[in-house]
């Protein structure tokens, strides 16, 4: 990647008018520490549970154990089982819905926010820059608006050979790129300024569906690298159905929900909203 420099932050002041202008804000220490490390040790667990960290080590490490054949890919059923383990986790809907971010989401929407229940959990894996997530943008997977900001949230400290996500400052500002059929990758070249640095857990990065981002390659030599995607958009601007299930579509929010207590006021939240509900086509990917 080239012509790489840090994130600019603002005052609260400034949120905003830079928000506007730079298609992303970035958010160090919004979020506590300890909300986000709570987080990080369900995850982890579940992921010690299905074989993906080496047997001996710390769970809260995120140490890959590098013969679990899940790092081959995604789409194994066993990743699939992995998955579904991590989006039942009650602690990750919980912190997309966090009343510090919701309050900023507001502050630039002007008016109140709805929070995709579609959140996505991240595993990147050491060494597999054959699937970092090139540049593209969001808004052809989510659909409805493209009033949506994403929330990139890494669970711990993202430090550099970590990797992270990497956004082209004013990219939402042109509008939707063309992609070539089948695809969601936008090429913008090699002498585009990408905005990046390494992130502190309890840092937020809001993006716009419309900004080019992309991830960074996790160059570890054995750490997994965990992080979550969050997407929120005015209540009155239309959401597509999908938006509203699951992601990846491979469980029922009744599965996910199974563990939870039956009367759990995350359950189901979005329908006590009146959304504007869009139903054309749809296809998963980011």
């Amino acid at each position: 990647m080239m012509n790489v420099n840090p994130f600019r932050v603002v005052n609260d002041s400034a949120r905003v008018e830079a928000a506007g202008e730079d298609g992303y804000l970035f958010l160090p220490g919004l979020l506590s520490r300890d909300d986000v490390m709570a987080v990080r040790k369900d995850v982890t667990i579940v992921a010690n549970r299905h074989g993906l960290l080496r047997a001996g080590t710390p769970p809260h490490k995120g140490i890959a154990d590098q013969g679990n054949l899940m790092l081959d890919g995604y789409s194994t059923p066993e990743y699939r089982a992995y998955y579904t383990d991590l989006l039942s986790q009650r602690s990750v809907h919980a912190l997309s819905l966090q009343p510090v971010l919701m309050d900023v989401l507001a502050a630039m929407l002007g008016e109140p926010v709805f929070a995709h229940p579609r959140n996505i959990i991240r595993t990147f894996f050491p060494g597999r820059s054959d699937i970092t997530t090139r540049p593209h943008q969001d808004h052809r997977p989510i659909k409805g608006t493209t009033e949506v900001w994403t929330a990139w949230i890494p669970l711990g400290d993202c430090i550099e050979p970590l990797g992270g996500l990497a956004v082209v400052p004013g990219s939402h500002r042109t509008g939707l790129n063309e992609v070539a059929e089948g695809t969601i990758d936008v090429d913008l070249g090699d002498t585009v300024s990408w905005r990046w640095n390494p992130m502190r857990c309890g840092d937020v990065l809001l993006f716009h569906s419309l900004t080019v981002h992309q991830g960074r390659d996790n160059t570890t030599a054995d750490q997994i690298r965990f992080s979550c995607d969050f997407r929120y958009q005015g209540r009155t601007k239309p959401v597509h159905e999908h938006s509203l299930l699951p992601h990846m579509r491979w469980s029922t929010w009744e599965e996910l929900y199974s563990r939870w207590p039956p009367n759990d006021p995350l359950r189901f939240y979005w329908k006590s909203y009146n959304l504007d509900i869009l139903t054309n086509d749809y296809h998963d990917s980011v």
